[in-house]
Protein backbone atom coordinates (compact mmCIF):
# COMPACT_ATOMS: atom_id res chain seq x y z
CA UNK A 1 0.00 0.00 0.00
CA UNK A 2 1.19 3.51 -0.78
CA UNK A 3 -0.25 7.01 -0.79
CA UNK A 4 -0.08 9.33 -3.79
CA UNK A 5 -1.28 12.79 -4.74
CA UNK A 6 -2.86 13.73 -8.04
CA UNK A 7 -2.93 17.32 -9.30
CA UNK A 8 -5.22 18.14 -12.23
CA UNK A 9 -4.54 21.63 -13.61
CA UNK A 10 -7.45 23.14 -15.54
CA UNK A 11 -7.99 26.52 -17.13
CA UNK A 12 -10.43 27.78 -14.49
CA UNK A 13 -10.01 25.35 -11.60
CA UNK A 14 -7.58 22.70 -10.41
CA UNK A 15 -8.15 19.64 -8.25
CA UNK A 16 -5.84 17.93 -5.78
CA UNK A 17 -6.65 14.31 -4.91
CA UNK A 18 -5.14 12.19 -2.13
CA UNK A 19 -5.47 8.45 -2.71
CA UNK A 20 -4.25 5.08 -1.53
CA UNK A 21 -2.82 2.71 -4.11
CA UNK A 22 -3.11 -1.06 -3.53
CA UNK A 23 -0.73 -3.80 -4.64
CA UNK A 24 -2.73 -4.31 -7.86
CA UNK A 25 -2.93 -0.54 -8.38
CA UNK A 26 -6.47 -0.48 -7.05
CA UNK A 27 -7.31 3.11 -6.10
CA UNK A 28 -9.08 4.29 -2.95
CA UNK A 29 -9.79 8.02 -2.96
CA UNK A 30 -9.34 9.59 0.47
CA UNK A 31 -9.66 13.33 -0.05
CA UNK A 32 -10.13 15.95 -2.77
CA UNK A 33 -9.85 19.73 -2.81
CA UNK A 34 -10.60 22.18 -5.61
CA UNK A 35 -8.94 25.56 -6.10
CA UNK A 36 -9.16 28.35 -8.64
CA UNK A 37 -6.53 28.38 -11.37
CA UNK A 38 -4.88 31.61 -12.41
CA UNK A 39 -4.30 31.05 -16.15
CA UNK A 40 -1.83 33.95 -16.28
CA UNK A 41 0.18 33.35 -13.10
CA UNK A 42 1.36 29.77 -12.48
CA UNK A 43 3.22 30.71 -9.29
CA UNK A 44 0.02 32.05 -7.74
CA UNK A 45 -1.68 28.76 -8.56
CA UNK A 46 1.17 26.57 -7.33
CA UNK A 47 1.14 28.44 -4.01
CA UNK A 48 -2.48 27.38 -3.59
CA UNK A 49 -1.58 23.80 -4.54
CA UNK A 50 1.14 23.89 -1.84
CA UNK A 51 -1.42 24.97 0.77
CA UNK A 52 -3.64 22.02 -0.03
CA UNK A 53 -0.83 19.47 -0.09
CA UNK A 54 0.59 20.89 3.16
CA UNK A 55 -2.78 20.23 4.82
CA UNK A 56 -2.78 16.54 3.81
CA UNK A 57 -1.09 13.62 5.60
CA UNK A 58 2.64 13.66 4.92
CA UNK A 59 3.05 9.95 4.16
CA UNK A 60 2.82 10.20 0.35
CA UNK A 61 5.65 9.22 -1.97
CA UNK A 62 4.55 10.39 -5.42
CA UNK A 63 2.84 13.36 -7.07
CA UNK A 64 1.12 12.91 -10.43
CA UNK A 65 0.30 16.06 -12.41
CA UNK A 66 -1.90 16.40 -15.50
CA UNK A 67 -2.80 19.38 -17.69
CA UNK A 68 -3.30 20.28 -21.33
CA UNK A 69 -0.62 20.35 -24.02
CA UNK A 70 1.83 21.58 -25.18
CA UNK A 71 4.31 20.36 -22.60
CA UNK A 72 7.60 18.59 -22.14
CA UNK A 73 6.33 15.59 -20.21
CA UNK A 74 9.79 14.07 -19.75
CA UNK A 75 11.09 17.22 -18.04
CA UNK A 76 7.80 18.05 -16.32
CA UNK A 77 7.46 21.45 -17.96
CA UNK A 78 4.15 23.11 -18.94
CA UNK A 79 4.48 25.12 -22.16
CA UNK A 80 1.62 27.61 -22.30
CA UNK A 81 -1.47 25.56 -23.25
CA UNK A 82 -4.32 27.56 -24.77
CA UNK A 83 -6.23 27.57 -21.47
CA UNK A 84 -3.08 28.53 -19.48
CA UNK A 85 -1.45 31.25 -21.62
CA UNK A 86 0.74 32.56 -18.80
CA UNK A 87 2.24 29.18 -17.96
CA UNK A 88 5.28 29.60 -20.18
CA UNK A 89 7.95 26.92 -19.64
CA UNK A 90 6.70 26.38 -16.09
CA UNK A 91 8.71 23.61 -14.31
CA UNK A 92 5.88 22.28 -12.20
CA UNK A 93 7.37 18.87 -11.48
CA UNK A 94 10.72 20.22 -10.30
CA UNK A 95 8.99 22.65 -7.97
CA UNK A 96 6.83 19.90 -6.44
CA UNK A 97 9.67 17.38 -6.20
CA UNK A 98 12.03 19.87 -4.59
CA UNK A 99 9.46 21.03 -2.04
CA UNK A 100 8.23 17.59 -0.97
CA UNK A 101 11.28 15.43 -1.74
CA UNK A 102 9.24 12.91 -3.75
CA UNK A 103 9.09 11.91 -7.39
CA UNK A 104 6.59 13.65 -9.63
CA UNK A 105 5.50 13.33 -13.25
CA UNK A 106 3.54 15.27 -15.86
CA UNK A 107 1.02 13.88 -18.31
CA UNK A 108 -1.16 15.34 -21.04
CA UNK A 109 -4.73 15.24 -19.69
CA UNK A 110 -6.08 13.31 -22.69
CA UNK A 111 -3.32 10.72 -22.32
CA UNK A 112 -4.10 10.45 -18.62
CA UNK A 113 -7.79 9.97 -19.40
CA UNK A 114 -6.90 7.19 -21.84
CA UNK A 115 -4.91 5.38 -19.15
CA UNK A 116 -7.71 5.85 -16.64
CA UNK A 117 -10.39 4.53 -18.97
CA UNK A 118 -8.17 1.65 -20.10
CA UNK A 119 -7.24 0.46 -16.61
CA UNK A 120 -10.29 1.47 -14.55
CA UNK A 121 -13.18 2.12 -16.92
CA UNK A 122 -14.41 0.81 -20.26
CA UNK A 123 -11.21 -1.14 -20.91
CA UNK A 124 -10.86 -2.75 -17.48
CA UNK A 125 -10.38 -6.54 -17.62
CA UNK A 126 -11.50 -6.66 -21.27
CA UNK A 127 -8.25 -7.98 -22.71
CA UNK A 128 -7.82 -5.10 -25.14
CA UNK A 129 -4.22 -4.55 -26.26
CA UNK A 130 -4.84 -1.59 -28.56
CA UNK A 131 -7.21 1.02 -27.18
CA UNK A 132 -8.12 4.62 -28.03
CA UNK A 133 -9.85 7.07 -25.75
CA UNK A 134 -11.48 10.12 -27.36
CA UNK A 135 -12.65 13.04 -25.26
CA UNK A 136 -15.41 15.26 -26.66
CA UNK A 137 -15.24 18.17 -24.25
CA UNK A 138 -14.71 21.89 -24.63
CA UNK A 139 -12.08 20.75 -27.11
CA UNK A 140 -11.49 17.41 -28.80
CA UNK A 141 -8.52 15.15 -28.14
CA UNK A 142 -7.50 11.54 -27.62
CA UNK A 143 -5.03 9.19 -26.00
CA UNK A 144 -3.55 6.10 -27.64
CA UNK A 145 -2.74 2.77 -26.00
CA UNK A 146 -0.64 0.39 -28.15
CA UNK A 147 0.20 -3.10 -26.91
CA UNK A 148 -0.99 -2.07 -23.46
CA UNK A 149 1.29 0.97 -23.24
CA UNK A 150 0.54 4.65 -23.67
CA UNK A 151 1.94 6.09 -26.90
CA UNK A 152 3.35 9.55 -26.12
CA UNK A 153 4.86 10.53 -29.46
CA UNK A 154 8.18 12.25 -30.00
CA UNK A 155 7.43 15.34 -27.90
CA UNK A 156 4.57 14.13 -25.69
CA UNK A 157 1.99 15.48 -28.14
CA UNK A 158 0.48 12.39 -29.77
CA UNK A 159 -3.28 11.99 -30.13
CA UNK A 160 -4.16 15.59 -31.04
CA UNK A 161 -6.99 14.46 -33.32
CA UNK A 162 -8.78 17.77 -32.80
CA UNK A 163 -6.06 19.53 -34.79
CA UNK A 164 -6.48 17.31 -37.87
CA UNK A 165 -8.05 19.18 -40.78
CA UNK A 166 -11.30 17.68 -42.01
CA UNK A 167 -12.95 20.46 -44.02
CA UNK A 168 -12.03 23.28 -46.40
CA UNK A 169 -15.02 25.28 -45.21
CA UNK A 170 -14.18 25.42 -41.53
CA UNK A 171 -15.35 28.12 -39.17
CA UNK A 172 -14.48 29.47 -35.71
CA UNK A 173 -10.94 28.09 -35.42
CA UNK A 174 -10.95 27.15 -31.73
CA UNK A 175 -7.37 25.83 -32.00
CA UNK A 176 -6.31 28.61 -34.46
CA UNK A 177 -6.73 26.16 -37.34
CA UNK A 178 -10.07 26.48 -39.17
CA UNK A 179 -11.69 23.36 -40.58
CA UNK A 180 -10.25 20.98 -37.99
CA UNK A 181 -12.19 18.29 -36.14
CA UNK A 182 -12.25 20.36 -32.97
CA UNK A 183 -14.39 22.99 -34.74
CA UNK A 184 -17.06 20.40 -35.55
CA UNK A 185 -16.90 17.71 -32.88
CA UNK A 186 -16.19 19.47 -29.58
CA UNK A 187 -18.86 20.73 -27.24
CA UNK A 188 -17.33 24.17 -27.63
CA UNK A 189 -17.54 23.85 -31.39
CA UNK A 190 -21.19 22.86 -31.22
CA UNK A 191 -21.93 25.96 -29.17
CA UNK A 192 -19.88 28.13 -31.51
CA UNK A 193 -21.80 26.90 -34.54
CA UNK A 194 -25.19 27.36 -32.85
CA UNK A 195 -24.38 30.92 -31.80
CA UNK A 196 -22.91 31.83 -35.18
CA UNK A 197 -25.71 30.53 -37.39
CA UNK A 198 -28.79 30.56 -35.15
CA UNK A 199 -29.96 33.84 -36.70
CA UNK A 200 -30.22 32.08 -40.07
CA UNK A 201 -32.77 29.64 -38.59
CA UNK A 202 -35.39 31.99 -37.24
CA UNK A 203 -37.79 29.14 -36.45
CA UNK A 204 -35.30 27.44 -34.14
CA UNK A 205 -36.19 27.47 -30.46
CA UNK A 206 -32.49 27.97 -29.72
CA UNK A 207 -32.99 31.66 -30.58
CA UNK A 208 -34.84 32.06 -27.28
CA UNK A 209 -31.59 31.51 -25.35
CA UNK A 210 -29.86 34.58 -26.69
CA UNK A 211 -26.94 35.17 -29.03
CA UNK A 212 -23.63 34.02 -27.65
CA UNK A 213 -25.13 32.01 -24.79
CA UNK A 214 -26.00 28.70 -26.48
CA UNK A 215 -24.06 25.67 -25.21
CA UNK A 216 -23.80 22.05 -26.32
CA UNK A 217 -26.13 21.15 -23.45
CA UNK A 218 -28.75 23.50 -24.92
CA UNK A 219 -28.29 21.95 -28.35
CA UNK A 220 -28.94 18.45 -26.98
CA UNK A 221 -32.00 19.58 -25.03
CA UNK A 222 -33.58 21.27 -28.05
CA UNK A 223 -32.66 18.41 -30.36
CA UNK A 224 -34.63 16.08 -28.09
CA UNK A 225 -37.59 18.36 -28.75
CA UNK A 226 -37.07 17.86 -32.50
CA UNK A 227 -35.72 21.34 -33.20
CA UNK A 228 -34.43 21.01 -36.78
CA UNK A 229 -31.45 23.33 -36.35
CA UNK A 230 -30.36 21.59 -33.13
CA UNK A 231 -30.71 18.19 -34.80
CA UNK A 232 -28.56 19.40 -37.70
CA UNK A 233 -25.79 20.44 -35.29
CA UNK A 234 -25.97 17.10 -33.46
CA UNK A 235 -25.86 15.11 -36.70
CA UNK A 236 -22.91 17.03 -38.13
CA UNK A 237 -21.06 16.55 -34.83
CA UNK A 238 -21.74 12.80 -34.88
CA UNK A 239 -20.78 12.51 -38.55
CA UNK A 240 -17.46 14.29 -38.07
CA UNK A 241 -16.80 12.28 -34.91
CA UNK A 242 -17.33 9.15 -37.00
CA UNK A 243 -14.80 10.39 -39.54
CA UNK A 244 -12.27 10.96 -36.76
CA UNK A 245 -12.90 7.49 -35.35
CA UNK A 246 -12.45 5.96 -38.81
CA UNK A 247 -8.99 7.55 -39.10
CA UNK A 248 -7.89 5.58 -36.06
CA UNK A 249 -9.67 2.43 -37.28
CA UNK A 250 -7.95 2.53 -40.65
CA UNK A 251 -4.49 3.55 -39.38
CA UNK A 252 -4.15 1.68 -36.08
CA UNK A 253 -6.79 -1.09 -36.22
CA UNK A 254 -7.55 -0.83 -32.47
CA UNK A 255 -9.50 -3.39 -30.46
CA UNK A 256 -11.67 -0.73 -28.87
CA UNK A 257 -12.39 2.99 -28.88
CA UNK A 258 -14.04 4.58 -25.84
CA UNK A 259 -15.62 8.02 -26.13
CA UNK A 260 -16.10 10.33 -23.18
CA UNK A 261 -16.97 13.92 -22.37
CA UNK A 262 -20.37 14.96 -23.68
CA UNK A 263 -20.80 11.76 -25.71
CA UNK A 264 -22.28 9.62 -22.90
CA UNK A 265 -24.72 12.43 -22.08
CA UNK A 266 -25.88 12.71 -25.69
CA UNK A 267 -25.55 9.09 -26.74
CA UNK A 268 -29.28 8.80 -27.46
CA UNK A 269 -28.84 11.41 -30.20
CA UNK A 270 -25.27 10.74 -31.31
CA UNK A 271 -24.90 6.96 -31.44
CA UNK A 272 -26.79 6.10 -34.64
CA UNK A 273 -25.34 8.84 -36.91
CA UNK A 274 -21.93 8.14 -35.35
CA UNK A 275 -22.04 4.44 -36.18
CA UNK A 276 -23.36 5.14 -39.68
CA UNK A 277 -20.44 7.51 -40.29
CA UNK A 278 -17.84 5.09 -38.90
CA UNK A 279 -19.14 2.27 -41.09
CA UNK A 280 -19.14 4.52 -44.16
CA UNK A 281 -15.55 5.69 -43.74
CA UNK A 282 -13.82 2.61 -42.29
CA UNK A 283 -12.33 -0.56 -43.71
CA UNK A 284 -14.95 -3.27 -43.32
CA UNK A 285 -12.71 -5.74 -41.49
CA UNK A 286 -11.49 -3.10 -39.04
CA UNK A 287 -15.04 -1.91 -38.42
CA UNK A 288 -16.20 -5.46 -37.70
CA UNK A 289 -13.35 -5.97 -35.23
CA UNK A 290 -13.51 -2.79 -33.14
CA UNK A 291 -15.72 -2.20 -30.10
CA UNK A 292 -17.09 1.35 -29.87
CA UNK A 293 -17.67 2.07 -26.20
CA UNK A 294 -18.98 4.86 -24.02
CA UNK A 295 -16.81 6.07 -21.16
CA UNK A 296 -17.59 4.28 -17.91
CA UNK A 297 -15.76 6.63 -15.57
CA UNK A 298 -17.71 9.67 -16.79
CA UNK A 299 -17.86 12.27 -13.99
CA UNK A 300 -15.06 10.54 -12.06
CA UNK A 301 -12.58 10.40 -14.90
CA UNK A 302 -10.72 13.58 -13.88
CA UNK A 303 -10.02 12.15 -10.42
CA UNK A 304 -8.66 8.90 -11.84
CA UNK A 305 -6.78 10.75 -14.59
CA UNK A 306 -4.94 12.94 -12.09
CA UNK A 307 -3.29 9.82 -10.64
CA UNK A 308 -2.20 8.18 -13.89
CA UNK A 309 1.42 9.17 -13.47
CA UNK A 310 1.66 5.88 -11.55
CA UNK A 311 1.84 4.12 -14.94
CA UNK A 312 4.70 6.35 -16.06
CA UNK A 313 7.10 5.48 -13.24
Amino acid sequence: MRNIIGVAIGGTKSAICYATLGHNKDILFVDKKVIKTDPQDPYKTIDEVYKIIDSLPKNFDYISVICGSPMDADKGIVKSPSNLPGWIDFPICKLLSDRYNVRSSLLNDADASALAEYHYGAGKNKGFKNFIYMIVGTGFGSGIIINGELYYGGCSNAGEIGSVKCSDTGYMPRNKMPGTFECFVSGGGMGDFANLFCKDFSSSSLNSIGKGKITAKDVFEHARKNDEFALEIVNRCATKLGEAVSIYLNLLNPDAIAIGGIYPRGIDLLEKPLMDSIKKHSLAQNFAHVKILSSELEENIDDYSSLMGIFKQ
